[in-house]
């Protein structure tokens, strides 16, 4: 199964070495899991890490 979504949120606390910036983000996310009887066996996550960095202000 893959599910497709977006995350929008606020930047209000620490992220790793970088001090909350209060900036807002909006970066689109991939999830992909491996069902099999009934159980999750396996989960693949994609973000759009460089994406929000840029919208931190961390990278130009």
């Amino acid at each position: 199964m893959l599910v497709r979504l977006r995350v929008q949120a606020t930047h209000t606390g620490p992220f790793g070495d970088m001090a909350a910036t209060g900036r807002k983000i909006d970066i689109g996310v991939l999830d992909l899991f491996q069902i099999r009887d009934g159980v999750l066996i396996e989960h693949w996550a994609l973000l759009d890490n460089l994406g929000m960095m840029k919208q931190l202000g961390a990278i130009q």
